[in-house]
């Protein structure tokens, strides 16, 4: 009998595939089962996208070997979605790849990123996956602990202490699964600094943005805003640091520097939650989906009414609005 390799004798069964097998178990003894285990659809798709694929399947090539990429038109409305919905201009050749799920993605970073003996950061809880395939590839998971006493966040803290000299990937996931947490836009700040800090590649696995969620955000969303802001106010308005602390302490309550945040109480819209939304037309047509354009206007309604962001973050603190 020919061995199988090494690495077969540390994989285990998928750990949905055996709990799964206890569910149907346990509804087979008549047990009253609600699984919420799974994030399967219970909808069929729409005739829509069923009459799409049949026609797709009737193209004269649809019988060939496809673009190993996926072909430009999806990659396109892919960067699409993320302009649309993030803000975030992607590269369709160089910065998306289509995969099958995110399985697939998992072991594609790990095989391009880990060798044996690297470690990896992993949220406890977490995407089993995370560990599966780092005992695969033979790195070593290093798992963090997120706490109801800390809204399930990493505890930064806690990290520092560890020898990271070893640590290549970081895996988190916002909105959370399993404890549906949301994260944040400074969530996601402190993040890219831990793995700036440390040289760790950093990787959001980011299915549950839209699911139960009025403020969708992007890991790629964090870079950017707040340099722009910075440079407005020092360059066109004369602030120092001090007062880009208080604006950056004002917006990040209003909004978490999200230019989709949006109070559906209130209507009040963007980084700087003007209310009414439209007043922000007044600098530019594109303030629905440009933050540049939301900054500007927030800043020029701050020196406005309140002459500096500090007096305003003041006049916030005392009285919970701006």
């Amino acid at each position: 009998m020919i061995a199988t390799a090494k690495r077969l004798e540390i994989v285990e069964e998928y750990y949905f595939s055996s709990k799964l097998r206890e569910v149907r178990q346990l509804a087979a003894e008549g047990k009253p089962i609600i699984n919420m285990g799974i994030g399967s659809p219970d909808l069929k798709p729409s005739q829509a996208v069923i009459d799409a694929v049949v026609l797709a399947m009737q193209e004269e090539n649809a019988h060939q070997y496809q673009s190993y990429q996926g072909v430009p038109e999806l990659r396109q409305s892919m960067a699409d979605f993320y302009q649309n919905n993030f803000g975030v201009a992607m590269n369709l050749t160089t910065e998306i790849l289509p995969l099958m799920g995110s399985k697939e993605g998992i072991m594609h970073i790990s095989l391009a990123f880990l060798n044996e003996g690297d470690q990896v950061l992993i949220p406890n809880p977490g995407y089993p996956t995370y560990t599966s395939v780092t005992n695969l590839v033979g790195a070593v998971p290093v798992y963090y602990d997120l706490k109801e006493s800390t809204n399930w966040e990493p505890d930064f803290e806690a990290l520092e202490q560890l020898d990271l000299s070893k640590v290549k990937i970081m895996w988190v996931g916002y909105p959370h699964m399993p404890t549906g947490a949301r994260g944040s836009l400074a969530l996601f700040e402190k993040l890219v600094a831990f793995a700036k800090k440390h040289s760790i590649l950093l990787v959001n696995d980011n299915p549950y943005s839209f699911v139960l969620n009025d403020n969708p955000m992007s890991l790629l969303q964090v870079e950017g805003a707040k340099e722009v802001a910075e440079i407005i106010l020092t360059e066109e308005y004369g602030f120092g640091e001090s007062q880009f602390a208080c604006l950056d302490s004002l917006w990040t309550k209003e909004s978490h520097w999200n230019y989709k945040a949006h109070n559906y109480r209130s209507g009040a819209h963007g980084i700087a939650q003007a209310l009414p939304a439209e007043k922000m037309s007044v600098v530019g047509t594109d303030w629905r989906t440009n933050p540049v354009t939301q900054i500007r206007w927030g800043i020029r309604y701050i020196t406005m009414r309140y002459d500096t962001p500090c007096k305003a973050w003041s006049h916030f603190k005392s009285r919970n609005y701006y």
